[in-house]
């Protein structure tokens, strides 16, 4: 089968980016998989392509209007059994990865100010359009409110699958012993015995609100 991975950055230090690469690993085991991506920090495995889509990443905004525009004049030049999309980043999608429901947030977390107000205003419409999608026949989503919420927001009548994130214990785990625990936390330039604590995400997901519970 012949595979296009359509995303923003193919980059394992994000979220969205790390979920391609993973998925491209995956996937080029037995497909012919080509990534569409403006940025690639991964090294390119057997049976994955890459395939550079330019866009002005000025800011949110001009990163994915600049990118969807790019990304669908290179789709167009190649055929593909499946087109997988990470968000809004293509008109052709098979298949659909919702990270997050933008209407949702800003429903809930009103923008202030002109400029802010400007990023919704755009960009929701486009991603009611590219729910509504002809071509989409699936919507993947990281949690069931998701799910959810792009059904609500977006009006997603199609099936959808919850597949939650998951860690790669490979990697990311414990110290195995002391000196390795050690090692690390000199990596990091941390002081013996010092306290240490890890937030991950998005800092407008909760960091004030952990902070204030410290402090």
């Amino acid at each position: 089968m012949k595979i296009a991975l359509v995303v923003h950055d193919f980059d394992p230090r994000f979220g969205q980016g790390r979920y391609a690469v993973e998925l491209a690993r995956r996937a080029a085991v037995q497909h012919d998989v080509h990534v569409y991506a403006n940025r690639f920090a991964a090294p390119l495995s057997p049976n994955v392509t890459f395939q550079k889509v330019p866009a002005w990443r000025r800011t949110a905004l001009t990163t994915i209007l600049t990118f969807l525009n790019g990304a669908e004049t290179l789709l167009r030049r190649r055929d593909y059994d499946l087109i997988h999309a990470q968000g809004l980043t293509c008109w052709r999608a098979d298949v659909i990865t919702a990270h997050i429901c933008n209407a949702a947030r800003h429903r809930n977390a009103p923008p202030t100010g002109v400029l802010r107000r400007l990023f919704p205003a755009i960009v929701l419409p486009l991603e009611t359009r590219f729910y509504q999608q002809a071509r989409a026949r699936r919507l993947i989503a990281v949690s069931q409110r998701g799910a959810d919420e792009v059904a609500t927001h977006y009006g997603w009548r199609r099936p959808a699958t919850v597949i939650y994130h998951g860690t790669d214990t490979t990697e990311f785990r414990p110290a195995a012993d002391v000196d390795e625990y050690n090692r690390l936390r000199a990596g990091y330039h941390l002081e013996p015995g010092s306290w240490v604590w890890l937030f991950a995400g998005e800092a407008v997901k909760g960091l004030a609100q952990v902070i204030e519970q410290l402090v």
